[in-house]
């Protein structure tokens, strides 16, 4: 092997792991032919091959986790298949491991404590990211000349939620480094690094390696190279077990530096004071006398045995001479650099502030990094270092600072815009419920929708399809019952999808209905934590927030490799996916109407599970139908992709509902059911198992567990019997009592029909002495007769089961032993012994078999009845789909990392609802379209009091995407140029309008002829009311501030044109999809009631849907009928003039454009409210300038 995806050639190998091969290489990608390290692992037929790619996807998963100066870079990763390894290419450091720098014994004291520290920044980092390294060792460890560390090799870290399984690497340790828990296989979490670099720490401060086998504690102690403090930090470092440990690295580094301080690390700057230093110290009482000793020791009491800060002190600054000030434990101190010596600092004053004003002033200034020798007097500063090193650090660190202050400040500001928008809206929907009053409904004959008629008109819907609504309960007018989803709604009515468990028998004839407040506050909680996760840096990637708020530092790494694509694609998308997949953290593609937005998602994560088939990816959307679309694209390339969508299936797209959690178990249960079959057959074949041998032993086994339950059938019953028995003694005791009652009242009766007077008295004395005797134990008996007669009766009951089940038994066995010609059991044992004959060598085999199958059988029962097996789908699933908020609604899909997340319509989602999604990625790419509709903002939060916060809804309405495609680095966006959907005479007027002419129609008149020989070859038609009496417009009033507008003449006008339109249709036999698209609500609503009573009955060939530009987003049809409805003198237009509107409404068609309207009117402003330009004027001009595929007709009568 020379060369490796024919661009890293192989220069020399560098030694390995066993399990990787390491070979230094030049990059031939550009004229720089950069040196750098290629790390190879093979797979393929070669053993442990599963288990190297297991090793390479866990490096990688760490390496883009982790960037940090001390960790070697990832530069690029890919698969190779002519040489069948994957591979990552890593920056190349010139250096040698620490086990021999520890040999050649050529550090200094000061040298090794910089190089434990350097370590344990790493190693803080690390952990702060989730990732153990697990393997720290001298080896793992290179050092350069600078003495600079890169700490290398993280194929055995774990990080925390990996998808990768502990156990793959858990044995890939050096044992001398490895701590306790990891020798004894038990849980192994941060503080084994902790361990790991006790040992390395120990041997680098004495200049030896230790042997395998050496007392480690003893070894420590009675070492007398180093220090007992140095000594009784490493002794607590290595304690075997963890919780003796420190409880974190950052503990370790900062009890280490405190006691190294004063050992010659870093730098040590000389420190003289003035006079009036030494009488501000006087003043204040920090000495007794004017002494400079005295003050040289408060000061040193200050500075040297604390931590010190420093800061440009801009108000005391000359022009020729800059002043800093310093901050000690107690004082600040105004300096400057000594005149003199210009290398060490001189103290002019000394301050004291109080204690709450001083740590401010700290927080605010910059660590100091180095020490202070306090001097009374310097004569001479070059036993010190420089000085001015120090202020140039300090002047960097102000400038740095500054910029991300603005960057903070302007962070700040739009987070707390959202903030301050979600609370309120939390406000209001404690204050008031978004509520509608209805007088009845209509359900449909499947109870699976309702018709809600509205007691007072609607202008537009104040639900979204996404909003759970509630009705007035039936028995209860307090309470509410939830009902479903608005799917469609006119004037008059709502029509509702009925939730999964709604019961419209629950619902009042006549009540309220709302949002359920219950799934807002949810959406608002997962909204208000991805704002949290972004502001606290809590994200999967937390270079995404930097990005957000400075989008200039997004980067892209070098070129990617040569791609072979799945689908023909133009090159502005070859392009758009090289970028893409070249991104360090995210990409921007802006996606104009039909250029195949969906085709680049789709061959993106073609390209990312090629180049890696464990990538997880999320396909996101605010819209269901967008996810959808993209699913089904996906499978198309990926058919053998596990896919998964979370979400409701009654707003998923036809076909969709086949990624769902419960279409993908049954999927999943049938393959496990499989995988069983296969594995029981391919035990029977490594044994040499005879199938019909199993099947014959198997019956026998069968027969004789039959005949054991038989038996204890049969022994139950003759218990049952037994018990039987007795309860019925007991009742033939109670009936001899009886008749022995019975007797004694005949007796005395035939005794009292002969007694004399004085004999009764006799008579009824022994009555009574008698019947007393009698009945005592006649009742004794009674009590005991109703619990046992509740006995017999569940003993008849379980009598009958068993003799049941012995029925069963029997029949089952009788059928067994017929199989095998068998009649009793005399036959069947010595059957049995025949067979066992036969195969007494392997009779342990099929006992095994037997029971596998029973396990599995109980294992697959036991496997659909387990309600975590969502977890275990998502953990198992490569490409999951969900909307925005959606993703948030399965728990555990927050706890599973994405490689990747793909957000189509990005332009449409607020920040908040876009960040739900992004929080869980590692790589970001949004795919929209900022010219098309903007955020959809509630209503609901419309009508918030946003003034007295600062805030406008026209802001809010500033999508995330357009704010990042202002001043993101070129390098991380993208633009699809050529669109497939549109006759060109759209294409083009899109293009000229909305796109500056970049955007270039690559459909030809032919291939997109609509078929209506009236306007054969055109487009764009306009059909102008502007000459027509009836032209204006209707003013509806909706409240006490707001108006809608309708136009009659309009809606007739389009009707009639379609009526034409259909009857030529009826004789060519073509049959054509028609979106009729209203400026306005009020609009839509004359349009579909003109339809549903004077012409619905009359179109069969054209298939009408009528709505506004909201709705139609992400659509397309046959032909677009759009309504402008706007005509009046003054040629107001209202909110008709925003483009990202006008732009989606013009978009839509396939084959024909139609705009019906008055041409003059829209037109009359060129300019409007807030020197925004009318796009209708260049529309119109479109059309003039292009009669040969546009026209405008007039409608006059």
């Amino acid at each position: 092997m020379k060369w490796i995806r024919d661009r890293y050639k192989i220069i020399r190998k560098f030694q390995g792991s066993g399990l990787s091969k390491v070979f230094l290489c030049r990059d031939f990608s550009n004229d720089d032919t950069t040196e750098v390290v290629v790390k190879v692992f093979e797979y393929g037929e070669i053993e442990n091959a599963d288990f190297n790619t297991q090793l390479f996807f866990r490096e990688i998963e760490n390496l883009e986790n982790l960037n940090h100066p001390g960790i070697v870079r990832l530069l690029d990763k890919g698969k190779d298949d002519e040489n069948s390894i994957y591979y990552m290419v890593l920056d190349y450091f010139d250096g040698q491991t620490l086990d021999k720098v520890v040999k050649d014994n050529s550090l200094s004291e000061k040298q090794k404590y910089n190089i434990l520290l350097q370590i344990m920044d790493v190693i803080i980092f690390a952990h702060s990211k989730q990732i153990n390294h697990r393997d720290l060792k001298p080896g793992n460890i290179l050092i350069n000349d600078l003495n600079e560390i890169k700490v290398i090799d993280f194929g055995t870290s774990k990080i925390k939620n990996s998808l990768y399984s502990d156990f793959t690497v858990s044995n890939f340790v050096t044992p001398k480094y490895a701590s306790w828990e990891q020798k004894s296989f038990k849980t192994i979490d941060h503080r084994t690094d902790i361990y790991s670099l006790g040992i390395i720490a120990f041997e680098l401060l004495t200049n030896d390696i230790l042997d395998n086998d050496v007392d480690l504690k003893v070894s420590i102690e009675e070492n007398s190279l180093i220090s007992d403090a140095i000594k009784e930090i490493i002794l607590k470092m290595v304690e075997m077990l963890p919780d003796n440990r420190y409880n974190s690295m950052a503990e370790v580094r900062n009890i280490f530096k405190a006691t190294i301080k004063g050992n010659d690390v870093g730098p040590v700057y000389g420190l003289s004071f003035t006079t009036t230093a030494l009488n501000n110290l006087h003043k204040f009482g920090y000495i007794k006398n004017l002494s400079r000793n005295e003050a040289t020791q408060v000061i040193y009491q200050d500075l040297v045995k604390s931590i010190t800060y420093m800061e440009y002190d801009s108000v005391s600054s000359k022009e020729n001479q800059p002043v800093y000030r310093l901050y000690g434990k107690q004082l600040e101190y105004r300096c400057v650099i000594d005149n003199h010596t210009q290398s060490t600092i001189t103290v002019k004053s000394i301050h004291y502030r109080n204690v709450v004003t001083h740590e401010a002033n700290k927080e605010r200034a910059i660590l100091v990094e180095g020490e202070w020798d306090v001097v009374s007097n310097i004569q001479d500063g070059s036993q010190f270092d420089d000085a001015n090193n120090l202020i140039e650090y300090i002047e960097e660190k102000k400038r740095e600072n500054s910029v991300q202050e603005k960057s903070e400040l302007s962070e700040k500001s739009s987070i707390e815009r959202w903030q301050r928008v979600l609370r309120l809206y939390s406000q209001s929907l404690e204050e008031s419920r978004n509520t509608l009053i209805y007088s009845g409904f209509e359900r449909d004959a499947l109870d699976e929708r309702i018709w809600v008629e509205l007691s007072s008109p609607l202008e537009r819907s104040p639900f979204t399809d996404e909003q759970l609504l509630s009705m007035t309960s039936r028995t209860n007018l307090n309470k509410t019952k939830v009902a479903g989803y608005c799917v469609d709604y006119d004037e008059n009515r709502l029509v509702i999808q009925l939730e999964k468990n709604a019961n419209v028998n629950d619902f009042a004839q006549s009540g309220e209905i709302s949002v359920d407040q219950r799934m807002v506050e949810t959406a608002l909680h997962r909204q208000k934590r991805a704002l949290k996760a972004a502001q606290h840096r809590e994200m999967v990637n937390n270079s995404i927030p930097e990005i957000l708020f400075d989008p200039s530092i997004a980067r892209s790494s070098n070129a990617v490799q040569e791609l072979s694509y799945h689908s023909p694609l133009d090159e502005s998308k070859k392009e758009a996916i090289e970028k893409a997949l070249a991104a360090k953290d995210i990409f921007l593609l802006q996606g104009p109407p039909g250029t195949g937005k969906t085709t680049f998602i789709s061959e993106l994560v073609y390209q990312i599970n090629k180049e890696n088939p464990n990538s997880k990816v999320l396909i996101s959307s605010q819209s269901n139908v967008a996810v959808d679309h993209a699913l089904n694209k996906i499978k198309s390339i990926l058919p053998g992709v596990p896919m998964l969508r979370i979400g409701r299936r009654d707003k998923m797209s036809l076909g969709a509902e086949r990624f769902t959690i419960e279409e993908q178990l049954d999927d999943w249960f049938e393959e496990i059911k499989n995988l069983c079959v296969t594995f029981i057959e391919e035990y029977k074949q490594l044994k040499g198992i005879d199938d019909d041998l199993v099947e014959r032993y198997q019956v026998t086994l069968e027969i004789r567990e039959l005949e054991d339950r038989m038996n204890a059938v049969n022994q139950m019953q003759v218990e049952n019997r037994k018990k039987t028995q007795l309860i019925k003694e007991r009742f033939d005791a109670l009936k001899n009592l009886s008749n022995q009652i019975q007797k004694s009242a005949a007796t005395i009766q035939g005794k009292v029909e002969r007694v004399n007077d004085s004999d009764l008295l006799y008579i009824i004395t022994s009555f009574k002495e008698q019947m007393l005797q009698v009945s005592d134990n006649f009742i004794s008996e009674l009590d005991k007769s109703f619990g046992l007669a509740e006995q017999k009766e569940l003993l008849e009951v379980e009598l009958e089961d068993l003799q049941f089940e012995e029925l069963v038994l029997e029949e089952k066995a009788g059928t067994l032993k017929k199989s095998i010609n068998v009649t009793n059991a005399e036959e069947l044992i010595n059957y049995r012994k025949d067979i066992e004959l036969q195969l007494e060598q392997k009779k342990g085999d099929y006992e095994q078999i037997g029971k596998l199958k029973r396990i599995q059988e109980e294992w697959i029962d036991r496997l659909g009845k387990d309600d975590k097996l969502t977890d275990v789908m998502l953990r198992r699933t490569n490409i999951l789909g969900a909307t925005c908020l959606g993703v948030a609604s399965v728990p555990s899909a927050n706890n599973v990392i994405f490689d990747w997340i793909i957000i189509d319509e990005a332009g449409r989602a607020t920040p908040p609802e876009l960040l739900v999604p992004m929080t869980l990625g590692r790589k970001i790419v949004l795919v929209g379209d900022h010219k098309q509709l903007p955020p959809l903002v509630d209503q609901q939060v419309q009508s918030l009091d946003l003034k007295t916060q600062g805030i406008r809804v026209k802001d809010l309405e500033v999508s995330l995407f357009e704010e990042l495609m202002r001043s993101i680095n070129q390098d991380c966006v993208g633009s699809l140029k050529e669109q497939y959907r549109m006759h060109p005479a759209i294409g083009n007027l899109v293009s000229k309008v909305f796109y500056d002419g970049t955007l270039v129609s690559k459909t030809s008149i032919e291939e997109r002829s609509h078929g209506y020989s009236k306007w054969k070859d055109k487009g764009v038609i306009w059909l102008s009311t502007a000459e027509h009496p009836e032209r204006f417009e209707q003013v509806v009033k909706q409240g006490l501030a707001h108006n809608t507008f309708l136009n009659r003449l309009e809606a007739r006008t389009t009707f009639q044109t379609l009526l034409s339109m259909e009857q030529e249709y009826i004789l060519s036999g073509s049959k054509k999809e028609v979106g009729i698209i209203a400026g306005y609500q009020a609009q839509k609503n004359d349009l579909r009631k003109l339809f549903e009573t004077e012409y619905k009955h009359r179109f069969k060939k054209l298939q009408i849907e009528i709505n506004t530009v909201d709705a139609f987003q992400g659509r397309e049809t046959d032909i677009i009928v759009y309504s402008v409805v706007r005509s009046n003198k003054e040629g107001k237009i209202g909110f008709l003039g925003d483009a990202r509107r006008l732009n989606v409404a013009l978009s839509r068609a396939r084959e024909l454009l139609i705009i019906v309207g008055d041409h003059i009117s829209v037109t009359k402003e060129e300019i409007l409210y807030r020197d925004q330009a009318n796009p209708f004027v260049n529309v119109i001009r479109y059309i003039e300038e292009n009669p040969e595929m546009c026209a405008i007709e007039r409608i006059v009568t």
